[in-house]
């Protein structure tokens, strides 16, 4: 079967990695996208040794988001429509989506955050009505047929044997936030309270994020997965990367301004704060919640014959 994979972020590289590497007996076609300043998930492929083809550019203002959907649609759709594809599957990807059913091609959606609240995102009502199959995890209210019995990140992720050292890791935030909100500097004041008590590493998203003095600063995507083996602390402006800290038994502090779905599922093993105070609390009084994820065993074989892969 020959299957078109779009890959559009960096939790796409991971999981796609995994599906194409644990499913050999397929042809795949897999497509990217590049951006001004943001160069990680280019990085992040060709570190993994992928084949791809980069079709379209990321957008920067909301109207230059609109244009850049729209060019790459089309130069997907000729791009696309030569190649016979038999199956198109994505990860909450709006532009594959929508270019695989205008072109007649099955499409198999995952999405593993369609609620944020109890409202759809914008991502999940323009790709769920379009969708040959919509896959969701267990814990999501979104009603479909097709649920699996795992947090999507532990498919990719593997036990490392290797001792806790006094390392934080800090990733900021995404460029979906809305930046005329007052940034807070956490790292600078977690610094500012331990001093050499810890060793910092920084995980920029783009060029252009903040660079720390007394931090490493991880510049290039990488696999960070035996950093996170190591580390006692993740501050994560993101989802990925805490969840796949507490598989690695990080104490993870999320300051993301709002809680996905699968936010809500771990509430009760991540500290969620935006609050510099009390993340300073929170390490120097070494509080730890219990590890929900470290229960939840992954069935594969379940999760491909969804994806009709075997």
């Amino acid at each position: 079967m020959k299957i078109w994979i779009d890959i559009t972020t960096p939790a796409d590289v991971s999981l796609f990695n995994t599906v194409m590497q644990d499913n050999p007996q397929h042809e795949y076609i897999v497509t990217s996208r590049v951006g001004d300043g943001y160069t990680e998930l280019i990085e992040l492929l060709d570190h993994y040794k992928i084949k791809y083809y980069t079709i379209g550019r990321y957008g920067t203002n909301k109207f230059d988001k609109l244009v850049a959907y729209a060019d790459r649609i089309k130069e997907l759709a000729y791009f696309i429509n030569e190649q016979k594809i038999d199956l198109a599957i994505n990860l909450i990807g709006v532009d594959a989506t929508r270019v695989a059913y205008g072109l007649g091609i099955p499409v198999y959606t995952i999405n593993d955050m369609p609620y944020i609240g109890n409202n759809l995102t914008p991502q999940a009502k323009l790709t769920a009505p379009i969708s040959t199959k919509y896959i969701v995890p267990f814990y999501s209210k979104f009603e479909t047929p097709y649920k699996f019995n795992f947090f999507m990140q532990q498919l990719w992720l593997k036990p490392i044997s290797n001792n806790k050292s006094n390392i934080i890791i800090y990733r900021d935030n995404a460029s979906y936030y809305d930046y005329n909100q007052k940034q807070e500097d956490y790292l600078e004041a977690i610094y500012k309270a331990f001093g050499k008590e810890f060793i910092y590493y920084n995980i920029p998203r783009y060029k252009h994020s903040k660079k720390y003095d007394f931090a490493i600063n991880l510049e290039k995507a990488t696999d960070i997965r035996p950093l996170l083996a190591q580390a006692k602390y993740v501050i994560g402006g993101g989802g990925t990367i805490n969840i796949e800290a507490l598989y690695y038994n990080c104490t993870v502090i999320s300051i993301r301004r709002f809680k996905t779905e699968y936010d809500e599922a771990l509430q009760d093993s991540i500290f969620y704060t935006r609050d510099k105070d009390e993340i300073i609390d929170i390490i120097k009084s070494k509080k730890t919640l219990p590890n929900k994820l470290q229960k939840i065993k992954v069935d594969k074989k379940e999760f491909y014959q969804m994806l009709d892969l075997l």
